[in-house]
């Protein structure tokens, strides 16, 4: 396994847990996780008001 580097992509990250002949499956499911959530979160708490803007500026 590889060493993640701090600042490195949410893209590249995960892929420090695939080895040669190997995945190391529950790391890698907790990183895709940890990058999942902030962003779901987000749109979640958002979502009145992205909801509404995308409304106003259909309706002028």
């Amino acid at each position: 396994m590889k060493i993640v580097k701090l600042g490195m992509p949410a893209a590249i990250g995960p892929h420090a847990f695939f080895a040669e002949h190997d995945v190391a499956w529950g790391p890698l499911t907790a990183a895709c996780v940890m990058f999942t959530l902030p962003a779901l979160l987000i749109s979640i708490l958002a979502r009145r008001h992205l909801v509404g803007g995308i409304s106003t500026g259909a309706l002028k």
